[in-house]
């Protein structure tokens, strides 16, 4: 069973373009690259874990390339769902209830083909933790940092926004997003959640392409002051 998340102090702020951290000397934070190894891109190695879903009644579940049902204690391999599959989600305080499916208390659901997970009509990259607690339904995406702030980024701010600003706002919503891989809200379970409260995550439905660009260019930058990582705060307007 999951036991509920203990939540963090409400921010008074939240992040994005513009930086805040506090004056400690009269040396500014600076912009930080994480160092990539064998030349790979840095973001596409860091996975987040971001809580999509909290005590959810139920779920609808589509896979239009198929998936991989594996049990998160054993790693034995469950089921492999076919292609354009549907599936209502459940708990029954004991299992995960996946349409006529018992499953274990702690699923993952990784999709075939690099593919999409809808939930409804939201649809994720990476794979899902699944997490049955008493009746309700918790699930984490495990997604990298790249497709992770091709959302967040095209979630905060507008896609028509000039190229630095939106180069600008993909390094502070990097630099939040590590203090949190970093320092996790629940470390057994996820690192931060997916409301405004910490950055909003949509899934793909915010991408862009110009979002895509200003995150492939900023790669691995994050604002850094005396060698740690600046929680980049803002605040947003409507």
């Amino acid at each position: 069973a999951v036991s509920s998340p203990t939540p963090l102090p409400n921010p008074s702020a939240k992040p994005v373009s513009g930086t805040a951290a506090k004056k400690q000397s009269s040396q500014p934070p600076v912009t930080a690259v994480v160092p990539s190894a064998l030349n790979l891109s840095v973001d596409a190695a860091i996975q987040m874990r971001v809580l999509i879903y909290e005590e959810a009644d139920a779920l609808s579940i589509s896979l239009p390339k198929g998936a991989d049902l594996i049990d998160v204690q054993t790693g034995k391999l469950l089921i492999q769902i076919p292609s354009n599959s549907n599936y209502s989600v459940q708990a029954d305080g004991k299992t995960v209830l996946m349409g006529s499916m018992q499953l274990p208390q702690l699923v993952w659901l990784d999709p075939a083909d690099n593919g999409v997970t809808y939930i409804g009509d939201r649809g994720y990259r990476g794979r899902l933790l699944i997490a049955g607690n008493g009746s309700r339904l918790w699930v984490v995406n495990h997604v990298n940092m790249q497709q992770y702030l091709y959302s967040v980024v095209g979630s905060e701010v507008s896609s028509s926004w000039p190229m630095e600003a939106l180069k600008a706002q993909a390094v502070a919503a990097r630099s939040y997003a590590l203090t949190y891989y970093l320092k996790p809200v629940k470390r057994d379970l996820y690192d931060l959640g997916a409301t405004e409260y910490y950055q909003v995550y949509k899934g793909i439905e915010s991408e862009a392409k110009s979002i895509r660009q200003a995150v492939n260019f900023t790669s691995g930058e994050f604002v850094s002051y005396r060698g740690g990582v600046v929680e980049s705060l803002y605040a947003a307007t409507d």
